[in-house]
């Protein structure tokens, strides 16, 4: 019957207070920081990177989960925070659990390293997980049969593409519809258009439309922004600059091309296009994830680095022999009767011309004259 006791029981059960009071009046910088998608990055819970024991947050990361296989029972490292929307979810079914969870970093280059021989960062992928296993049992089993799949890298990437570009076609049906919500707009004018519309949000650039002009008429066609471009927008106190994405870059030929081929047609309007409002801030988060995934461009496919290999080391083997016949041949050169090399033998060797002390004793009057 104590209320203190109670108190102090379920003080850490009571459900936290709200982070802004019910009408309370909010402040434009509070509803644009709600919705920034870099900020909600910053603000995520921490990780540490696997590899590197880099401490950042989660969207700077990337997730594997250990997976049971249905075929051959053994366990795999997949991406699952990858998986599409609206799939089953496979901790609830009995033959495919998912395990616990590790985390890398979100770079391509890293994940690549993972099995490249010669590599600082080799093998790390066999690190995971192996500090909870000390107080969990059976999990020390099951990791020194854990799968990574050779082509991690190029795995993580196609599911990254493709989980945008769902994402993106999804906001299209919005557009497009009876809703007809701003979450896209297509920006004809280019950055200029664009800056005088100061639109908010981010700027994808899809290189398909020309540019028109204020009168109609069309122009020439856009060029591509570099990587990691913004477009700084004048005049405005809060949002005053925009990311910029190259979608040619950055979704890949068979991505890009079934955005554009979406029935409506509504991707071909433009070259570029604005993303914006709350309902696009996961988007923007993952794009942003993507262009610091793809930091170094994309990397060569498993079989496109299996032919490069083969073919360094059949150089290497041509360099190689050519190299032993270059010597070979200098040897045979130095045994022909007659050649430079005998006859260099064969000379008499020089004659001693200094005297005693040093001098010269050749004819010409300098006899025991010491040279400096």
């Amino acid at each position: 019957m104590d209320p203190a006791y109670h108190s102090s029981r379920n003080r850490w059960k009571e459900r936290k207070p709200l982070s802004r009071p019910i009408g309370q009046r909010v402040t434009k910088f509070s509803q644009l920081l709600e919705s920034n998608p870099f900020a909600l990055a910053l603000a995520a819970p921490l990780r540490a990177c696997t590899a590197t024991e880099v401490l950042l947050p989660k969207p700077f990361l990337q997730k594997f989960n250990l997976l049971r296989h249905p075929e051959t029972d053994e366990p795999w490292f997949v991406p699952a925070d990858l998986a599409p929307h609206g799939a089953p979810d496979p901790a609830k079914e009995k033959d495919q659990e998912l395990g616990p969870s590790a985390y890398t970093l979100s770079n391509q280059a890293l994940l690549h390293d993972f099995v490249i021989r010669g590599s600082p960062y080799y093998g790390s992928n066999r690190k995971m997980l192996r500090r909870n296993a000390r107080n969990r049992t059976g999990l020390t089993e099951v990791l020194n049969k854990a799968v990574w799949r050779e082509d991690m890298d190029s795995l993580v990437l196609k599911l990254m593409r493709r989980r945008i570009v769902d994402e993106l076609l999804y906001l299209t049906g919005k557009c497009t519809g009876s809703l007809k919500r701003k979450y896209l707009t297509p920006v004809r004018g280019g950055y200029h258009e664009a800056r005088e519309k100061k639109l908010r949000g981010a700027l994808i650039y899809v290189g398909w439309g020309p540019l028109s002009r204020n009168d109609g008429r069309a122009m020439e066609m856009m060029r591509p922004p570099q990587r990691v471009l913004t477009l700084e927008i004048k005049g405005e106190r809060y949002s005053t600059k925009m990311p910029v994405y190259d979608a040619t870059v950055l979704l890949g030929d068979e991505d890009l091309q079934r955005l554009m081929d979406e029935e409506t047609g509504f991707w071909r309007q433009a070259p570029l296009f604005a993303v914006g409002r709350e309902a696009t801030t996961e988007l923007q988060i993952k794009l942003w994830k993507l262009e610091g995934y793809m930091a170094k461009g994309e990397l060569p496919r498993p079989e496109d680095r299996e032919r490069e290999l083969a073919k360094a080391a059949a150089e290497a083997t041509e360099a190689k022999v050519a190299e032993m016949k270059a010597a070979q041949t200098k040897v045979e050169k130095g045994q022909v009767p007659g050649s430079q090399g005998q006859r260099d033998a064969a000379r008499a060797p020089g004659r001693d011309m200094r005297g005693p002390g040093g001098g010269d004793r050749r004819s010409g009057g300098w006899q025991g004259v010491k040279r400096t």
